[in-house]
């Protein structure tokens, strides 16, 4: 039985959480596996923006565990509730999706969950939303759902978000029949086949597993026989090296962005930079990119929050290693980096870019890398690492023996890709 929560709270918009209510009420009466359970922080009834009593089933202390939680806005979203500690653990605290409806964004971004996503909102909360700093806003979608975080647009968004939901998690003939029966007219919540564009070509070879890993999860999950959507623009790997040897962020956006323009304009619904370095200019290309982006860096910090790990080696490119691409996005999870010692940095660098970017994978390489590894452990302390280049784990695949976790960014950051393909 999957269970979907609501968060109420006092001045709680009441068509925020009542629309996704009916919706899953209505889809658990006709044959969906789902109960749907209330929750205010206390468990005491709470009072919403126009008047009507709340009376929550539990509090947050007796919450069983979530496939959804459904995250309503208002007045009191826009003011007290996105400043509750409690509620704010609550939303980080979820491992099954969580979903906005209206301003209840503003709740889940003062919660961090929407850093370096897209999202949406009610149209008169977008500068609102905007001053978190590294959310992209998308001002024109009914609602978004990206892995397992979703927002929608105001107030009756919530409903097209439901059902598309319903529909990712029953199937559209549930979804369709709940729309019917609640006379729901709009066809916004359909979920058409999305397509990922592929920023690749740094370098060919990770380019190359980045295709057939995205096509390999996608067909584990999809049994319909069917192959997702790609489009790949591999782009000049020198050029791009170039552009970061310059030491001027400036220079690799302007290099990038054009890339995402053409993945938008062929036809990308998404996109990805398919390399850890160029996620040094991330943030400035999610800014300014036509298209969302799923970010490398988020996706490997998310994997190794879910394995509790607290300290972690970094190795890639000597832009990775002494970037702050990589720590920046991982302090905010309390997770610490270590990166080699100088010489080893050098050393991982000319082998990156003489060998591994050319397809070159030599035995020596790889035990001078796992010798490095193997002194992180003894001497930082590691609990991992993070193969934070492309190409490591072309290297160092199936390392066995070692006593750590080996966080492979490719296989990571497919995994968010296929999440994003089948939402």
């Amino acid at each position: 039985m999957q269970m979907i929560g609501i968060l109420v709270f006092e001045d709680v918009e009441e068509l925020d959480f009542a629309g996704p209510l009916e919706v899953f009420g209505t889809a658990a009466r006709l044959g969906a596996d789902c109960q749907i359970t209330i929750t205010s922080e206390d468990g005491k009834p709470v009072r919403a923006r126009n008047g009507l009593k709340i009376i929550p089933d539990c509090s947050f202390d007796n919450l069983p565990h979530l496939a959804i939680l459904i995250v309503p806005g208002g007045l009191g979203a826009r003011t007290h509730a996105r400043a509750n500690p409690r509620i704010l653990q609550l939303v980080r605290g979820q491992t099954g999706i969580v979903a906005s409806v209206c301003t209840g964004a503003l709740i889940l971004a003062a919660a961090g969950v929407l850093d370096n996503r897209p999202a949406t909102t009610h149209h008169s909360a977008f500068d609102m939303l905007r001053e978190y700093g590294s959310i992209s806003v998308r001002e024109n979608q009914r609602w978004i759902i990206e892995g397992t975080i979703a927002t929608s647009a105001g107030v009756s968004a919530g409903i097209d978000l439901a059902l598309a939901l319903v529909s990712s998690m029953w199937g559209t003939a549930i979804a369709q029949a709940v729309a019917d029966n609640m006379e729901w007219n709009s066809t916004q919540w359909r979920v058409r086949t999305k397509t990922v564009g592929i920023v690749g070509g740094i370098s060919p070879e990770s380019t190359i597993d980045y295709y057939r890993f995205i096509i390999e999860g996608y067909r584990e999950q999809k049994k319909d026989g069917s192959y997702p959507l790609i489009i790949i623009n591999s782009i000049n790997l020198q050029g791009l090296v170039d552009a970061i040897s310059s030491g001027e962020a400036g220079k690799v956006v302007d290099y990038l962005l054009p890339e995402l323009h053409k993945l938008g304009k062929a036809g990308a619904d998404f996109g990805l930079l398919a390399a850890n370095t160029p996620h040094i200019v991330f943030d400035e290309l999610q800014r300014q990119s036509p298209i969302p982006l799923i970010s490398i860096v988020q996706a490997t910090c998310d994997a190794a929050k879910a394995l509790e790990l607290k300290k972690l080696g970094l190795l890639g490119t000597r832009f990775t290693m002494q970037g702050r691409f990589y720590p920046d996005v991982f302090a905010k999870a309390g997770i610490a980096l270590v990166v080699p010692e100088l010489e080893e940095q050098v050393y991982i660098h000319d082998k990156y870019m003489s060998e591994l970017v050319n397809g070159i994978f030599l035995p020596e390489t790889r035990e001078r890398l796992l010798t490095i590894v193997d002194r992180l452990k003894a001497q930082e302390g590691i609990q991992g690492v993070i193969l934070g280049g492309t190409e490591l784990p072309l290297i160092l695949r199936d390392v066995t023996g070692h006593g750590i976790p080996f966080l492979d960014t490719t296989r990571i950051h497919v995994g968010r890709i296929v999440a994003q393909l089948l939402s």
